[in-house]
């Protein structure tokens, strides 16, 4: 099932079932580097973010993170603009 409607979503949910809509194989170094290419805001929102990891201000830089990054489509804003292997 490629994209459940919202009945089978709550369905799934409450029967305790996960919905994943995508799974990728890919080397990290490349999507990073297509990410800095293609949707460069976001990828500079992480790195800001890079130094919080594993420190007591972890959480609320995360929250920050979410709270304030662009909204972008990881399949049309970047695996679409990548070029055919």
């Amino acid at each position: 099932m490629e994209k459940p409607l919202g009945s089978q979503l709550e369905a799934i949910a409450l029967s305790g079932g996960q919905w994943n809509t995508m799974v990728l194989i890919a080397n990290v170094q490349t999507l990073w580097e297509a990410g800095r290419q293609c949707i460069p805001e976001v990828v500079r929102s992480l790195e800001t973010h890079a130094g919080g990891i594993g420190t007591s201000s972890e959480q609320q830089r995360l929250l920050h993170l979410y709270l304030t990054m662009p909204t972008r489509n990881f399949s049309s804003d970047l695996l679409s603009l990548l070029p055919q292997q």
